[in-house]
């Protein structure tokens, strides 16, 4: 007996002294390659839609009849749909894991996005003056609206899911930088999607004369394929992956407050999502990433054709400068992650977590103001990249404190977050060249930047239960 006692101890100090595995990074790798590839296909439509789809006097063919106002309410609709099933999503998560739930996005998304350019083919240009009208829209605008809100319903679970994925693999003083690496990713896969989208474009893949149809079917099958590996390797939970050893886990559950919590009682979801819905801290998180998101999602549907129409650039040139615009992004949500960890290991959660999106976003806004007045065209894409950094350094914020106010529920209220933030930012799409007939592309872009800085003043009043975690390593 006192040997078997030996040996157990023996075994133990062995497994505490094993360098921990490193499946972590490999899974944070996998959510930051899905979310770009999501968000590629988000915005691959915005491309199309600026080079091939929206009527341009100086292309030689028109015939899809598509006004600007017409193509915004095309990208209105997949925000829509995405926005009214943010919360069925968040259901999906917590019932069926945020491995279920990503399988879900990536199988939908390499259906459906191809399926986007069987519309082109369908309604080929120069075919078709006008296929016939609904509510007095092109068919072509019906047909797209319609597939993109299907695409809405199966992304709705990607940044609720991936959140809740950082929130069970990374150690909790590094889920700032966690959420950072993946909305980072995600905003540098829109921004890769002008150049690489309009490269597919221009090859004219399977005899497509267009070429953004093809275009489409190729992302399509890179999601496929990049959906399969998740399926394959992706995990839950730390304890659910073969391949974690036990000092990993450590790792990952070092000082985390929610290890021994108590789960909330079976039976207890639609209580859980009204007590959240309703308090203070989400409300006014909530009404902070709305007007986060209509700023970004100003930029991520009418950058392009802002700086190719207003401010006179080619379209090469346009598609290089939205590119540095929305990158300049990316490196600020990795920096606001860094940030967000740091401040909170400093002065706590109450006061750490609000200071980077409070200070960034009046900045962004100040910055987007000065940007649209200025009377170079190269001052004004500088501003934008300025702003859209200061932007992106709060991104990580918003979905650090959504998880904690929610807990064991982070799914739910992760996706109440999205669900506001989009709320926000399904206006911007249609909103925009609506407004700029009254207030011209400049007031309209201008608006956003006040909006914005509107938006970083909630986070005064967002009080969180003050903990400070040391930040530690991945």
């Amino acid at each position: 007996m006192a040997s078997s006692g030996a040996d157990s101890s023996s075994a133990a100090r062995l497994a505490a002294a094993e360098p921990p595995t490193n499946v972590r990074w490999v899974i944070l790798l996998l959510l930051m390659t899905m979310t770009a590839m999501f968000h590629f296909n988000r915005n691959s439509i915005n491309v199309a839609g600026t080079e091939h789809i929206i009527t341009n006097p100086e292309r030689e063919i028109n015939d899809y009849n598509v006004s600007e106002t017409q193509m915004g309410i095309v990208y209105t609709s997949y925000l829509l749909i995405y926005t009214v099933m943010m919360v069925p999503g968040g259901w999906l998560i917590e019932r069926i894991g945020p491995k279920g739930a990503l399988m879900f996005l990536g199988f939908g998304f390499a259906v459906f996005v191809p399926v986007t350019g069987l519309v082109g083919y369908w309604l080929p240009p120069g075919s078709h003056t006008m296929a016939g009208s609904l509510l007095g829209l092109p068919m072509m605008v019906v047909a797209l609206c319609a597939i993109r809100g299907l695409l809405g319903v199966f992304g709705a679970p990607m940044h609720p899911g991936a959140a809740r994925a950082v929130s069970y693999w990374l150690p909790y003083g590094s889920r700032g930088l966690g959420n950072g690496l993946v909305t980072g990713a995600a905003v540098v896969g829109a921004a890769l999607t002008p150049p690489i989208f309009g490269f597919l474009s221009d090859r004219h893949f399977f005899g497509d004369a267009s070429g953004w149809r093809s275009a489409l079917a190729v992302a399509g099958i890179v999601t496929g394929l990049l959906t399969l590996i998740w399926a394959f390797y992706g995990a839950d939970r730390p304890a659910q992956h073969s391949a974690v050893n036990s000092s990993e886990r450590r790792c990952i559950e070092a000082g985390d407050p929610a290890i021994g919590v108590p789960a909330r009682p079976a039976g207890s979801a639609t209580t859980g999502f009204w007590s959240m819905l309703i308090e203070k801290n989400m409300i006014l998180l909530n009404l902070s990433y709305a007007a986060y998101s209509y700023s970004q999602y100003l930029f991520f549907n009418w950058a392009q054709y802002y700086i190719t129409n207003t401010l006179h650039y080619s379209v090469p040139d346009s598609r290089l400068w939205t590119t540095g615009i929305t990158l300049s992004m990316a490196a600020g949500m990795l920096f606001g992650g860094l940030s967000a960890d740091r401040m909170q290991a400093i002065f706590g959660s109450r006061r750490g977590r609000a200071i980077t999106p409070l200070c960034g976003m009046t900045i962004s806004g100040l910055l987007l103001m000065l940007a649209v007045f200025s009377p170079w065209p190269l001052g004004s894409i500088v501003g934008f990249g300025l702003s859209m950094a200061m932007l992106g350094l709060c991104e990580a914020s918003f979905w650090t404190t959504a998880l904690e106010i929610g807990k064991d529920r982070a799914a739910l209220s992760g996706s109440i977050l999205n669900a506001g933030g989009n709320a926000g930012g399904l206006l911007a799409p249609t909103f925009t060249p609506l407004l700029s007939l009254y207030l011209g592309w400049q007031g309209s872009l201008a608006l956003a930047g006040a909006i914005s800085m509107l938006g970083g003043l909630f986070w005064i009043w967002i009080h969180l239960q003050d903990v400070r975690p040391s930040v530690r390593k991945l």
